[in-house]
């Protein structure tokens, strides 16, 4: 069982999947406890995680973490004469892309020819994902990846929930309430 996760200043979307029937979850937040991504109210944003992991029963669970795409970079790059030191070319493509802050960076390459790769990169602020991380090692959740995945899936959260309460896709708005 994993869960998708996603964390943007106005709330956490969650998406848990248990066999056929994943289950949805939107639990907004007081105006103040993330700006910009950054924790800024460590408390409530605590109390507001914990509200989650006990409703969705994530104590012990792996997530897949995803946070707002404002605060992430994301490029497609072409990588030439690939045959040595891969690693190091794609470092050096990216230095000019980077910015001041300290950066989680990762990459995946896209489609292989014969003398160049297509290589995806994305990177994070430290500064942003630590706080999470921070948070859910507290409560012994797990964070497996951080990846667009979770994003893409929590996009699908209909927006008629702004109830903290778990829901079954296909149950109505009115039916959550009671």
């Amino acid at each position: 069982m994993r869960t998708g996760i996603f964390i943007e200043d106005q709330g956490i979307k969650a998406v848990k999947v248990s066999g056929k029937k994943p289950t949805l979850m939107r639990l907004p937040f007081e105006a103040g406890i993330l700006v910009d991504g950054v924790v800024k109210d460590e408390a409530k944003f605590k109390a507001a995680t914990a509200k989650l992991v006990r409703q969705l029963k994530l104590e012990k669970d792996e997530i897949i973490l995803s946070i707002s795409e404002k605060h992430i970079f994301s490029k497609t790059i072409t990588i030439k004469d690939h045959e040595e030191d891969f690693e190091d070319k794609v470092r050096a493509e990216l230095e000019s892309y980077e910015t001041a802050e300290t950066v989680y960076t990762d990459w995946q390459i896209l489609e292989k020819g014969e003398d160049h790769e297509k290589v995806f990169v994305a990177s994070a602020p430290t500064h942003i994902l630590d706080g999470y991380v921070h948070v859910f090692q507290d409560m012994e959740v797990s964070i497996a990846a951080v990846e667009s995945i979770a994003q893409a899936i929590a996009r699908h959260i209909p927006k008629v929930l702004v109830s903290p309460t778990p829901v079954e896709p296909g149950k109505s708005a009115q039916k959550t309430k009671e």
